[in-house]
């Protein structure tokens, strides 16, 4: 068999496979093979597999796959990640060169264009970001980075969020303490504490990348409500899903409040997270 010569940042000097530690997420589609089973049984198959294709391709644009707007960055650091793409799911790794800052940046702001890319399209995304060793090539990605990214999303993500485990955390921690105001770091933009107290990427704040020159893209906070509100709906019966976008209904609702550009019109209504008790059996109404 003829030596083929290994390339990408998982690679030593010698051309030799190697592990990095590195910043590692591993994301996944909520409901994804529910998805599929419930198009294949309606005959819809194709048409999902065209919908899913369309969004995922664009999606991992964001990631910077063919991402021409993101050029001079890639440019920079087309040597410094690795991504593994495969059915609806996606592992992005940073080799960690410092201090690991840079990397969570870069990550962070990766994986916060292609969550807010495919919400709205109704793919909800769920995923963990940590610091482990890890391998990435075409052919295999390898490592307890890989292993710890797993099981967090699987375990301890739950809902449609992309959560820290506590090693990033701890990482984040110390780089909180590069600032001489904390509140003023990207971090702090970047993140938010849930009410379990896992860090979480606060991904609809890409939305304001050009507040500044232009004005926030409201045609994506609007679809953001709309699909939402929507799932909601489909799931009102089914306690379980049910509570997975209301998270994504209260996460909405509490980004849309911090700013004053999105009014009443952009929240989702409370009524649509009111889920009434009921009697086993209709009571007669009485006077009191």
């Amino acid at each position: 068999m003829t030596e083929q010569t290994l390339k990408g940042p998982y690679v030593s000097s010698d051309g030799k496979p190697e592990l990095k530690k590195s910043v590692v997420a591993f994301i996944d589609i909520l409901g994804f093979n529910d998805t599929i089973k419930k198009a294949s049984a309606e005959g819809k198959g194709q048409e999902l597999l065209s919908h899913f294709h369309m969004a995922f391709r664009e999606g991992i644009h964001w990631l910077g796959i063919e991402a021409s707007n993101k050029a001079t960055r890639l440019d920079h650091f087309k040597n410094s990640r690795a991504i593994k793409l495969f059915s609806d799911n996606v592992v992005i790794a940073y080799p960690i060169r410092r201090n690991g800052e840079s990397e969570f940046g870069l990550i962070f702001d990766d994986l916060a264009w292609f969550q807010m890319w495919m919400v709205p399209r109704g793919y909800f995304v769920r995923g963990a970001i940590t610091v482990g060793d890890i391998f990435i090539d075409e052919i295999t990605a390898f490592g307890d980075g890989l292993l710890e990214a797993y099981e967090a999303e699987q375990k301890v993500a739950s809902v449609p969020r992309i959560i820290l485990t506590e090693k990033a955390e701890t990482l984040t921690n110390e780089h909180l303490t590069y600032y001489g105001n904390p509140g003023e770091s990207p971090q702090n933009q970047s993140l938010l504490r849930d009410a379990d107290e896992r860090l979480f990427l606060n991904y609809m704040d890409c939305l304001l990348i050009a507040e500044a020159e232009q004005e926030p893209m409201y045609y994506e906070i609007e679809k953001h409500r709309d699909i939402t509100i929507q799932r909601l709906r489909e799931h009102a019966n089914n306690s379980a899903i049910f509570e997975k976008y209301a998270w994504t209904a209260r996460y909405h609702n509490f980004f849309c409040s911090e700013y004053r550009d999105f009014g009443a019109e952009y929240l989702i209504p409370l009524s649509e997270l009111d889920r009434p008790f009921s009697r086993l059996v209709a009571m007669p109404v009485t006077n009191l």
